[in-house]
């Protein structure tokens, strides 16, 4: 049975904390285009996630607005990694626990051996009162403060988050 907002980990620690987290039931929208065929536009504070690779194997997490793409020629020169790739899909699997399509911040509590190495908020969706996620798995979305992921992602990784522009 899939997590439930009383049985979702990350959830659970958010509200332990004393955070406010909205949750949302929906058809499986794996790809940003999935949740448009399905009439649902993703508007300001929705997000979208990719996991990258820089060449000495490095992971870095990145959350971004839903509807915009990503420079990762720009966010590779601000981080000083060189060139930027996507990680494979059994990478995402063994370090956070989620499948390409479920990929989330929130998935860091999975992340025991905190393989990732940094993890980088788009300053676009930082300045969002709400931002939108997936919780574990892509058939229900979350909403929370900047101020909660930003503690969550502290509590869950390496170090905080970088707040970076990675937009085009």
């Amino acid at each position: 049975m899939p997590p439930s907002p009383q049985t979702d980990p990350a959830v659970q620690w958010l509200t332990s904390q004393a955070y406010a987290v909205e949750w949302v039931e929906h058809a499986a929208t794996p790809r940003v285009a999935n949740a448009l065929a399905q009439g649902r536009a993703p508007g300001p504070g929705h997000s979208k996630s990719l996991l990258l690779t820089d060449k000495s194997g490095a992971l870095i997490l990145v959350t971004v607005p839903a509807m915009v793409r990503a420079n990762l020629r720009g966010l590779s020169e601000a981080l000083g990694t060189g060139r930027l790739s996507f990680a494979a899909p059994d990478t995402m699997e063994q370090s956070l626990g989620v499948s390409p399509g479920s990929l989330t911040p929130l998935a860091l509590i999975n992340d025991d051996e905190r393989r990732i190495d940094r993890v980088v908020l788009a300053t676009e969706l930082i300045s969002s009162p709400t931002i939108w996620c997936h919780p574990l798995r892509n058939t229900a979305s979350v909403g929370l403060s900047p101020e909660a992921l930003i503690a969550f992602v502290t509590a869950f990784s390496r170090q905080p988050p970088l707040s970076l522009p990675v937009t085009t």
